[in-house]
């Protein structure tokens, strides 16, 4: 059985990797210090252990080595904590190869087998990050404020979350490493696992699961893990009258893109991308201004840098899309003047606009630009070149489409996993119950698609846990 030592010792070895990086380092430890992160890191683990245990018996050993944990997995784990960018499943199943003696780790007979296993378990543990409110300030330079306010109340709901985790994880029962012994977990699974062995013994390594009892009836992937901007255009549902809409406009104007938190303002921002780059006459940036290294004014020398013209400030930029078609996609304008976006930035592109030339803003906040740039009574309005467009709920036909998850037609549906001729009265349960609201539907989804996994998993409860950080009651 894992123990709180080992969450903590790989939870060191990730941060420790983290902190070689000074900024990132002094921001964490300004406002919160290191502690709350790697409780809230270890916290996170330990759910997507007990979880990936109960999936993966027979493999759970093996993955979850101290050693394997702390060194080639560490820089994976750190990217995935801090979303500088999706680890490689394929990537961590080598790495594994590896660290378990095999020579050639693309040539291992269970490469496919476990590479799916560990997208499997970067998922879980992606979701369970997700949930985890301190570690906000790894990538939201907005949460250090908020955070530094609650600071002690955060400390304590850390430790009563981690307390609960280890709970489940004392549930899962491994006897000794995964050579030769017997693993054993909460839900009476038991698989014998034989020829496991340790680091360099040999060019022999074929694990192999030998007697399964009880084993889970279904092993397949939950599909509903998007919690933040999606940027794969196969997992990108509805939308479709919205993003045309879209695309007419930008003919001939800008558009602020408003909408209440979690609609998915950001990932329609990238979905405009993908469309407008299948168009060459455009040429298309996207910033996103909550990135705390974000600023304005770096950021348009560098797109003037890109569209081959050298030189700094609104001069240089003014020449470099002169004659060009253009589009700034700005994602959080709510923190624009934090970026050092500013009216003066703003009556730039309205001139541009005024001009007639082909640049384009396409913004996405929760409030109108209006009240992000107050009037400051002097010429026109420096927001009112910027058409408004709100965006909503869900239609019906759209909710039904992601709970049918197209993007991943090889994992079941409710309706396979049920075994019944319609999947309609889990559908119609969690359209009620997710209102429409897109991020919360994919949140009901997920937790009810773990309860026929595992009936014992008390979705209703979860769901309501994690949205509730979503409405900023946690």
């Amino acid at each position: 059985m894992l123990t709180e030592a080992f969450f903590s010792a790989v939870a060191d070895a990730v941060f420790g990797y983290l902190l070689e990086e000074a900024d990132l380092a002094e921001r964490v430890r300004a406002v919160l210090g290191v502690d709350p992160e790697r409780r809230a890191f270890q916290t996170a683990l330990a759910r997507a252990y007990a979880t990936f245990a109960r999936r993966y018996p027979d493999l759970t050993a093996s993955l979850f080595d101290e050693s394997f944990l702390e060194t080639e997995a560490a820089p994976l784990l750190a990217e995935l904590l801090t979303r500088r960018g999706q680890p490689d499943p394929a990537d961590l199943a080598r790495r594994w190869a590896a660290h378990l003696g095999h020579p050639d780790p693309e040539s291992w007979p269970r490469l496919d087998e476990t590479t799916r296993a560990a997208a499997d378990f970067l998922t879980w543990l992606e979701a369970e990050l997700a949930r985890q409110a301190a570690l906000r300030p790894l990538w939201d330079a907005c949460a250090l404020e908020r955070i530094a306010e609650e600071t002690e109340t955060i400390r304590r709901t850390l430790d009563e979350t981690f307390r609960q985790a280890l709970t489940e994880v004392r549930q899962v029962h491994i006897a000794g490493n995964a050579q030769g012994n017997v693993i054993i977990t909460g839900n009476g699974n038991i698989v014998n696992v034989n020829t496991v062995v340790p680091p360099n013994a040999g060019s022999s390594y074929a694990p192999r699961a030998t007697h399964h009892a009880r084993r889970p009836a279904h092993h397949a992937p939950n599909p509903f893990t998007d919690r933040f901007a999606i940027r794969d255009p196969a997992r990108f549902i509805g939308r479709e009258r919205f993003l045309q809409r879209l695309l007419r406009d930008l003919e001939f104007r800008s558009i602020a893109i408003v909408g209440e938190r979690k609609m998915g303002k950001s990932s329609i921002l990238w979905r405009l991308k993908w469309e407008l780059e299948r168009e060459s006459a455009w040429k298309i940036f996207l910033w996103d201004l909550f990135d705390p290294a974000a600023d304005a004014h770096a950021l348009l020398n560098e797109a003037t840098r890109q569209l081959g013209f050298s030189g700094k400030g609104w001069a240089a930029f003014k020449e470099a899309v002169r004659g060009r078609k253009v589009v700034l996609l700005l994602d959080e304008l709510d923190i624009a003047p934090k970026r050092g976006f500013g009216v003066d930035l703003l009556r730039g592109f309205r001139a541009l606009h005024n001009l007639g030339w082909p640049v384009r803003l396409v913004t996405a906040s929760r409030l109108r630009p209006q009240t992000i740039f107050p009037d400051p009574q002097e010429g026109s309005s420096p927001t009112d070149f910027l058409h408004p467009r709100r965006l909503g709920f869900f239609t019906e036909a759209e909710a039904r489409r992601l709970l049918a998850h197209p993007w991943a037609p090889q994992v079941p549906s409710f309706n396979d996993m049920t075994r019944t001729d319609s999947d309609e009265t889990i559908s119609d349960e969690l359209i009620a119950l997710a209102h429409g609201h897109p991020y919360r539907l994919q949140v009901a989804a997920y937790h009810r698609y773990e309860s026929l996994l595992d009936p014992a998993y008390d979705w209703r409860t979860e769901y309501e846990e994690e949205v509730s950080i979503l409405e900023g009651k946690r």
